[in-house]
């Protein structure tokens, strides 16, 4: 059992994980939100920057990563459940994907539902890390892809061990 079934509030003792969790959109938002959790470190999610929320509906806004607020509840409309995937991960791909959360941070530029999302940042940030994964604007969609590793649109061919332990 990695973490006691809960990789949010455990954390690896290795520190080589990555966890890619969908979670309830907030004010009507029916596509929810997705986050991204490095070696245990707090989840972040890329956003509307503050006030350009309902701007983001109509285009591009300004963007934002901010941390995912403790308690905000998983989603459970994936396709196995509850919308949480863990990741295994070496030492080099986790200190790519802090890199790049680090300069998104540090360099958010825009968001767009459709073309710069929170799942696109999520399959970045994953990417940055050699796990590849298809294009989705959509959370649940995300974390249905990752948690089937016999779709052919999942490459996974570039992860050290040619699978990187997808739980």
């Amino acid at each position: 059992m990695y973490a006691l079934d809960n990789p949010l509030s455990y954390t690896d003792p290795l520190g080589l994980d990555v966890t890619i969790t969908a979670y309830r959109g907030l004010r009507g938002n029916p596509a929810g939100h997705l986050g991204v959790s490095v070696n245990g470190s707090p989840a972040v999610g890329f956003n509307p920057a503050s006030g350009w929320d309902l701007l983001a509906l109509i285009g591009p806004v300004p963007g934002a990563v901010w941390p995912i607020q403790p308690g905000r509840p998983v989603d459970t409309r994936c396709a196995n459940g509850a919308c949480q995937v863990t990741i295994h991960t070496t030492q080099d791909q986790d200190q790519a994907m802090f890199n790049y959360i680090k300069n998104r941070i540090n360099n958010p530029g825009y968001y767009d539902m459709v073309g710069r999302s929170c799942a696109l940042f999520g399959r970045d940030v994953l990417n940055a890390g050699s796990v590849k994964t298809p294009w989705t604007p959509l959370p649940r969609e995300l974390i249905n892809n990752l948690t089937n590793p016999s779709s052919p649109r999942i490459d996974l061919g570039r992860c050290p061990t040619g699978v990187c332990g997808l739980q």
